[in-house]
Protein backbone atom coordinates (compact mmCIF):
# COMPACT_ATOMS: atom_id res chain seq x y z
CA UNK A 1 0.00 0.00 0.00
CA UNK A 2 1.46 3.33 -1.04
CA UNK A 3 0.94 5.82 1.77
CA UNK A 4 1.21 9.35 0.45
CA UNK A 5 -1.83 11.09 1.89
CA UNK A 6 -3.19 11.42 5.39
CA UNK A 7 -6.46 9.70 4.48
CA UNK A 8 -4.53 6.55 3.48
CA UNK A 9 -2.96 6.15 6.90
CA UNK A 10 -4.33 3.64 9.41
CA UNK A 11 -6.60 5.02 12.10
CA UNK A 12 -4.59 6.62 14.88
CA UNK A 13 -4.79 9.50 17.35
CA UNK A 14 -2.35 11.40 15.12
CA UNK A 15 -4.56 11.61 12.03
CA UNK A 16 -6.11 14.93 12.99
CA UNK A 17 -2.70 16.54 12.76
CA UNK A 18 -1.26 14.83 9.68
CA UNK A 19 -2.52 17.18 6.97
CA UNK A 20 -1.30 20.15 8.97
CA UNK A 21 2.03 18.46 9.49
CA UNK A 22 2.31 17.66 5.79
CA UNK A 23 1.78 21.37 5.10
CA UNK A 24 4.47 22.13 7.64
CA UNK A 25 6.90 19.68 6.05
CA UNK A 26 6.21 20.94 2.56
CA UNK A 27 7.39 24.45 3.33
CA UNK A 28 9.64 24.00 6.34
CA UNK A 29 11.65 20.86 5.79
CA UNK A 30 14.65 23.03 6.45
CA UNK A 31 14.23 22.09 10.15
CA UNK A 32 16.14 18.89 9.42
CA UNK A 33 18.76 20.75 7.41
CA UNK A 34 22.07 21.62 9.08
CA UNK A 35 21.93 25.04 7.41
CA UNK A 36 21.94 27.83 9.99
CA UNK A 37 18.46 28.64 11.33
CA UNK A 38 19.38 32.32 11.34
CA UNK A 39 19.04 32.43 7.57
CA UNK A 40 15.75 33.40 5.96
CA UNK A 41 13.81 31.32 3.47
CA UNK A 42 10.92 32.11 1.19
CA UNK A 43 7.52 30.54 1.73
CA UNK A 44 4.54 30.59 -0.66
CA UNK A 45 2.30 31.80 2.18
CA UNK A 46 2.48 35.62 1.97
CA UNK A 47 2.00 36.04 5.71
CA UNK A 48 4.97 33.81 6.42
CA UNK A 49 7.38 35.09 3.78
CA UNK A 50 10.89 36.07 4.83
CA UNK A 51 10.66 34.93 8.43
CA UNK A 52 13.34 33.03 10.27
CA UNK A 53 12.86 29.30 10.70
CA UNK A 54 12.04 29.45 14.45
CA UNK A 55 9.46 32.20 13.81
CA UNK A 56 7.88 30.27 10.93
CA UNK A 57 7.76 27.13 13.05
CA UNK A 58 5.91 28.90 15.86
CA UNK A 59 3.48 30.47 13.40
CA UNK A 60 2.65 27.15 11.75
CA UNK A 61 2.16 25.43 15.10
CA UNK A 62 -0.28 28.14 16.18
CA UNK A 63 -2.06 28.47 12.83
CA UNK A 64 -2.76 24.75 12.51
CA UNK A 65 -3.22 24.04 16.22
CA UNK A 66 -0.40 21.50 16.31
CA UNK A 67 0.79 20.73 19.83
CA UNK A 68 4.61 21.05 19.92
CA UNK A 69 5.14 18.02 22.16
CA UNK A 70 3.39 15.84 19.55
CA UNK A 71 5.59 16.88 16.62
CA UNK A 72 8.21 14.22 17.24
CA UNK A 73 5.64 11.44 17.51
CA UNK A 74 3.80 12.59 14.40
CA UNK A 75 7.06 12.92 12.50
CA UNK A 76 8.15 9.43 13.53
CA UNK A 77 4.85 7.95 12.41
CA UNK A 78 5.05 9.75 9.07
CA UNK A 79 8.61 8.55 8.53
CA UNK A 80 7.60 4.99 9.45
CA UNK A 81 4.72 4.99 6.94
CA UNK A 82 6.85 6.54 4.20
CA UNK A 83 9.65 4.07 4.89
CA UNK A 84 7.27 1.11 4.73
CA UNK A 85 5.95 2.25 1.36
CA UNK A 86 9.16 3.48 -0.28
CA UNK A 87 12.17 1.76 1.28
CA UNK A 88 12.23 -1.12 -1.20
CA UNK A 89 12.01 1.29 -4.14
CA UNK A 90 14.67 3.54 -2.67
CA UNK A 91 16.94 0.59 -1.95
CA UNK A 92 16.65 -0.63 -5.52
CA UNK A 93 17.05 2.82 -7.09
CA UNK A 94 19.87 3.99 -4.84
CA UNK A 95 21.75 0.71 -5.20
CA UNK A 96 21.31 0.73 -8.98
CA UNK A 97 22.55 4.32 -9.29
CA UNK A 98 25.45 3.65 -6.94
CA UNK A 99 26.49 0.40 -8.59
CA UNK A 100 26.55 1.94 -12.07
CA UNK A 101 28.67 4.87 -10.87
CA UNK A 102 30.88 2.77 -8.60
CA UNK A 103 31.67 0.24 -11.30
CA UNK A 104 33.24 2.89 -13.56
CA UNK A 105 37.03 3.20 -13.82
CA UNK A 106 36.66 6.96 -13.38
CA UNK A 107 35.69 6.61 -9.74
CA UNK A 108 38.67 4.49 -8.62
CA UNK A 109 41.21 7.26 -8.08
CA UNK A 110 38.56 9.47 -6.52
CA UNK A 111 37.81 6.75 -3.97
CA UNK A 112 41.51 6.47 -3.12
CA UNK A 113 41.57 10.21 -2.40
CA UNK A 114 38.41 9.95 -0.29
CA UNK A 115 40.17 7.65 2.16
CA UNK A 116 41.09 10.80 4.08
CA UNK A 117 37.49 10.99 5.30
CA UNK A 118 36.78 7.24 5.66
CA UNK A 119 40.00 6.24 7.41
CA UNK A 120 39.02 7.64 10.86
CA UNK A 121 36.09 5.23 11.02
CA UNK A 122 38.24 2.37 9.72
CA UNK A 123 40.75 3.03 12.48
CA UNK A 124 38.01 3.14 15.10
CA UNK A 125 36.56 -0.23 14.03
CA UNK A 126 39.98 -1.89 13.87
CA UNK A 127 40.95 -0.50 17.25
CA UNK A 128 37.87 -2.06 18.89
CA UNK A 129 38.13 -5.33 16.96
CA UNK A 130 41.35 -6.44 18.63
CA UNK A 131 42.72 -7.80 15.35
CA UNK A 132 46.02 -5.92 15.67
CA UNK A 133 46.83 -7.30 19.14
CA UNK A 134 47.38 -10.79 20.44
CA UNK A 135 49.04 -13.76 18.81
CA UNK A 136 46.10 -15.69 17.37
CA UNK A 137 45.72 -16.10 13.60
CA UNK A 138 43.11 -13.80 12.05
CA UNK A 139 41.15 -14.02 8.80
CA UNK A 140 39.42 -10.73 8.01
CA UNK A 141 36.86 -9.78 5.39
CA UNK A 142 37.04 -6.21 4.07
CA UNK A 143 33.56 -5.98 2.54
CA UNK A 144 32.98 -3.32 -0.13
CA UNK A 145 36.68 -2.59 0.26
CA UNK A 146 37.10 0.02 -2.47
CA UNK A 147 40.83 0.67 -2.83
CA UNK A 148 41.49 -0.92 0.56
CA UNK A 149 41.39 1.60 3.38
CA UNK A 150 40.40 -1.06 5.94
CA UNK A 151 43.08 -3.49 4.78
CA UNK A 152 45.75 -0.78 4.67
CA UNK A 153 44.83 0.42 8.14
CA UNK A 154 44.97 -3.11 9.57
CA UNK A 155 48.56 -3.50 8.43
CA UNK A 156 49.42 0.04 9.43
CA UNK A 157 48.20 -0.58 12.99
CA UNK A 158 49.75 -4.06 13.28
CA UNK A 159 53.46 -4.49 14.12
CA UNK A 160 55.36 -5.82 11.12
CA UNK A 161 56.46 -8.95 12.97
CA UNK A 162 52.79 -9.94 13.39
CA UNK A 163 51.75 -9.49 9.76
CA UNK A 164 52.14 -13.19 8.98
CA UNK A 165 49.30 -14.16 11.31
CA UNK A 166 46.77 -11.95 9.46
CA UNK A 167 44.99 -12.96 6.27
CA UNK A 168 42.59 -10.52 4.52
CA UNK A 169 40.00 -11.00 1.80
CA UNK A 170 39.03 -7.77 0.05
CA UNK A 171 35.72 -7.85 -1.80
CA UNK A 172 34.10 -5.29 -4.08
CA UNK A 173 31.88 -5.19 -7.15
CA UNK A 174 34.48 -3.15 -9.06
CA UNK A 175 37.36 -5.30 -10.34
CA UNK A 176 39.50 -2.21 -10.90
CA UNK A 177 39.22 -1.40 -7.20
CA UNK A 178 40.43 -4.88 -6.39
CA UNK A 179 43.33 -4.52 -8.83
CA UNK A 180 44.34 -1.36 -7.01
CA UNK A 181 44.20 -3.20 -3.70
CA UNK A 182 46.40 -5.99 -5.08
CA UNK A 183 48.99 -3.48 -6.32
CA UNK A 184 48.86 -1.70 -3.00
CA UNK A 185 49.45 -4.96 -1.14
CA UNK A 186 52.44 -5.83 -3.34
CA UNK A 187 53.95 -2.37 -2.84
CA UNK A 188 53.38 -2.52 0.92
CA UNK A 189 54.61 -6.07 1.32
CA UNK A 190 51.35 -7.22 2.90
CA UNK A 191 51.14 -11.03 2.97
CA UNK A 192 48.04 -13.16 2.49
CA UNK A 193 45.84 -10.74 0.51
CA UNK A 194 42.98 -12.32 -1.44
CA UNK A 195 40.41 -10.49 -3.57
CA UNK A 196 36.93 -11.52 -4.63
CA UNK A 197 34.31 -9.78 -6.77
CA UNK A 198 31.15 -9.63 -4.69
CA UNK A 199 28.02 -7.49 -4.66
CA UNK A 200 27.39 -7.32 -0.93
CA UNK A 201 27.84 -10.44 1.16
CA UNK A 202 28.08 -13.72 -0.74
CA UNK A 203 25.84 -16.33 0.93
CA UNK A 204 27.79 -19.15 -0.76
CA UNK A 205 30.91 -18.52 1.35
CA UNK A 206 31.43 -21.33 3.89
CA UNK A 207 30.13 -20.71 7.42
CA UNK A 208 32.62 -19.78 10.16
CA UNK A 209 35.16 -18.59 7.56
CA UNK A 210 36.28 -15.33 9.15
CA UNK A 211 37.40 -14.11 12.55
CA UNK A 212 36.69 -10.48 11.65
CA UNK A 213 34.56 -8.61 9.10
CA UNK A 214 34.40 -4.88 8.38
CA UNK A 215 31.90 -2.76 6.44
CA UNK A 216 33.10 0.83 6.24
CA UNK A 217 30.42 3.35 5.13
CA UNK A 218 28.70 0.86 2.84
CA UNK A 219 26.04 -0.98 4.81
CA UNK A 220 23.20 1.23 3.54
CA UNK A 221 23.75 0.07 -0.04
CA UNK A 222 23.64 -3.64 0.77
CA UNK A 223 20.75 -6.06 0.99
CA UNK A 224 18.78 -6.25 4.26
CA UNK A 225 20.14 -9.74 5.04
CA UNK A 226 23.81 -8.66 4.89
CA UNK A 227 24.30 -8.58 8.65
CA UNK A 228 22.72 -12.00 9.24
CA UNK A 229 24.85 -13.49 6.42
CA UNK A 230 27.94 -11.89 7.98
CA UNK A 231 26.97 -13.47 11.31
CA UNK A 232 26.87 -16.88 9.62
CA UNK A 233 30.29 -16.42 8.02
CA UNK A 234 31.99 -15.47 11.29
CA UNK A 235 33.34 -18.14 13.58
CA UNK A 236 32.51 -18.28 17.32
CA UNK A 237 33.69 -15.10 19.01
CA UNK A 238 33.99 -13.39 15.62
CA UNK A 239 33.84 -9.60 15.30
CA UNK A 240 31.81 -7.46 12.88
CA UNK A 241 32.43 -3.72 12.54
CA UNK A 242 29.97 -1.48 10.69
CA UNK A 243 30.39 2.27 10.31
CA UNK A 244 27.83 4.91 9.34
CA UNK A 245 27.46 8.66 9.21
CA UNK A 246 25.15 10.31 11.74
CA UNK A 247 24.70 13.27 9.39
CA UNK A 248 25.75 14.24 5.88
CA UNK A 249 28.80 16.48 6.26
CA UNK A 250 28.99 17.60 2.65
CA UNK A 251 25.34 18.62 2.21
CA UNK A 252 25.84 22.30 3.07
CA UNK A 253 28.67 22.61 0.54
CA UNK A 254 26.63 21.08 -2.27
CA UNK A 255 23.49 22.99 -1.22
CA UNK A 256 25.35 26.31 -1.35
CA UNK A 257 26.96 25.43 -4.69
CA UNK A 258 23.63 24.40 -6.24
CA UNK A 259 22.04 27.60 -4.90
CA UNK A 260 24.39 29.57 -7.12
CA UNK A 261 23.02 27.92 -10.26
CA UNK A 262 20.57 29.89 -12.45
CA UNK A 263 17.78 27.41 -11.65
CA UNK A 264 18.46 25.68 -8.32
CA UNK A 265 14.85 24.63 -7.75
CA UNK A 266 15.58 20.90 -8.06
CA UNK A 267 18.07 20.87 -5.18
CA UNK A 268 16.63 18.22 -2.84
CA UNK A 269 16.11 18.94 0.86
CA UNK A 270 18.49 17.41 3.36
CA UNK A 271 15.96 14.84 4.56
CA UNK A 272 15.42 13.50 1.02
CA UNK A 273 19.15 13.16 0.35
CA UNK A 274 19.66 11.37 3.66
CA UNK A 275 16.76 9.04 2.88
CA UNK A 276 18.03 8.17 -0.58
CA UNK A 277 21.64 7.86 0.52
CA UNK A 278 20.61 5.39 3.22
CA UNK A 279 18.15 3.55 0.92
CA UNK A 280 15.16 4.52 3.05
CA UNK A 281 16.60 3.00 6.23
CA UNK A 282 17.57 5.07 9.32
CA UNK A 283 21.26 4.15 9.34
CA UNK A 284 22.02 7.60 10.76
CA UNK A 285 20.44 6.49 14.05
CA UNK A 286 22.53 4.57 16.57
CA UNK A 287 19.48 2.75 17.92
CA UNK A 288 18.73 1.33 14.46
CA UNK A 289 22.32 0.13 14.08
CA UNK A 290 22.24 -1.61 17.45
CA UNK A 291 18.82 -3.16 16.80
CA UNK A 292 19.91 -4.45 13.37
CA UNK A 293 23.06 -6.06 14.76
CA UNK A 294 21.18 -7.74 17.60
CA UNK A 295 18.48 -9.02 15.26
CA UNK A 296 21.22 -10.52 13.06
CA UNK A 297 22.22 -12.71 16.03
CA UNK A 298 25.08 -10.86 17.70
CA UNK A 299 25.02 -11.24 21.47
CA UNK A 300 27.32 -8.37 22.38
CA UNK A 301 26.94 -5.00 20.66
CA UNK A 302 28.66 -1.71 21.36
CA UNK A 303 28.04 1.56 19.50
CA UNK A 304 30.92 4.04 19.48
CA UNK A 305 30.16 7.62 18.46
CA UNK A 306 32.81 9.99 17.18
CA UNK A 307 33.10 13.54 15.86
CA UNK A 308 36.18 14.43 13.84
CA UNK A 309 37.51 17.40 11.95
CA UNK A 310 39.05 15.96 8.81
CA UNK A 311 41.49 17.47 6.33
CA UNK A 312 40.03 16.99 2.82
CA UNK A 313 43.15 18.26 1.06
CA UNK A 314 43.38 20.79 -1.73
CA UNK A 315 40.30 21.99 -3.68
CA UNK A 316 40.88 19.46 -6.51
CA UNK A 317 41.28 16.64 -3.99
CA UNK A 318 38.16 17.74 -2.14
CA UNK A 319 36.22 17.78 -5.42
CA UNK A 320 37.35 14.20 -6.10
CA UNK A 321 35.95 13.19 -2.71
CA UNK A 322 32.62 14.77 -3.63
CA UNK A 323 32.33 13.04 -7.01
CA UNK A 324 29.76 10.47 -5.83
CA UNK A 325 27.77 12.90 -3.61
CA UNK A 326 27.44 15.37 -6.49
CA UNK A 327 26.24 12.55 -8.76
CA UNK A 328 23.70 11.62 -6.10
CA UNK A 329 22.33 15.16 -5.80
CA UNK A 330 22.27 15.63 -9.59
CA UNK A 331 19.93 12.63 -9.84
CA UNK A 332 17.08 14.93 -8.77
CA UNK A 333 17.39 16.80 -12.07
CA UNK A 334 15.96 15.43 -15.35
CA UNK A 335 18.18 12.68 -16.69
CA UNK A 336 19.29 14.65 -19.75
CA UNK A 337 20.49 17.51 -17.50
CA UNK A 338 22.34 15.55 -14.82
CA UNK A 339 25.86 15.47 -16.25
CA UNK A 340 25.73 19.18 -17.03
CA UNK A 341 24.32 20.02 -13.59
CA UNK A 342 27.02 17.93 -11.89
CA UNK A 343 29.74 19.82 -13.79
CA UNK A 344 28.20 23.16 -12.87
CA UNK A 345 27.95 22.22 -9.19
CA UNK A 346 31.58 21.11 -9.21
CA UNK A 347 32.59 24.42 -10.82
CA UNK A 348 30.77 26.34 -8.07
CA UNK A 349 32.27 24.09 -5.40
CA UNK A 350 35.77 24.78 -6.67
CA UNK A 351 35.13 28.51 -6.49
CA UNK A 352 33.75 28.17 -2.96
CA UNK A 353 36.70 26.06 -1.83
CA UNK A 354 39.14 28.60 -3.23
CA UNK A 355 37.49 31.21 -1.01
CA UNK A 356 37.44 29.08 2.16
CA UNK A 357 40.91 27.52 2.24
CA UNK A 358 42.67 27.03 5.56
CA UNK A 359 46.43 26.70 5.12
CA UNK A 360 45.82 25.62 1.53
CA UNK A 361 43.38 22.83 2.48
CA UNK A 362 39.69 22.26 3.06
CA UNK A 363 38.43 20.87 6.35
CA UNK A 364 35.14 19.16 7.15
CA UNK A 365 33.37 18.34 10.41
CA UNK A 366 32.27 14.70 10.46
CA UNK A 367 29.88 12.98 12.84
CA UNK A 368 29.51 9.24 12.71
CA UNK A 369 29.60 6.03 14.69
CA UNK A 370 30.64 2.42 14.43
CA UNK A 371 28.70 -0.64 15.47
CA UNK A 372 30.97 -3.21 17.09
CA UNK A 373 29.41 -6.66 17.39
CA UNK A 374 30.70 -9.98 18.63
CA UNK A 375 29.34 -13.44 17.89
CA UNK A 376 28.91 -15.43 21.07
CA UNK A 377 31.57 -18.07 21.61
CA UNK A 378 30.36 -21.65 21.90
Amino acid sequence: MHLTHAENLPDSPYNAHLISFEYFLRYFRIINNPISSRRHYRCPDEKLEQRSVPTMLSTILYKYRIQPHRLVRIHRMRNFCNTMSTSSTLNSTASSDFHSNWASDEVVEKVRVSEAVTKPWASLMIQHSGITSGDKDAHALDLACGTGVITATIYEMTPNEKWERIKVMGSDLNETMLSQLTKRAEAGGWPEIETKVMVGMDPSLPPDTFTHAFINMGIYLMSPDTLSIAFNKLGPGGFLGVSSLASIPWYKWVFDAASRLPNPSNMPPYEDVLNKMFSGQPWAEQQFMEKSLREAGFGRVNIVEEKKRVNCGTPPQCLDMLHMPVKLVASWWPEEERDNVAKKIETELYQMFSEELEDGNMWIEMHGFVGCAWKTST
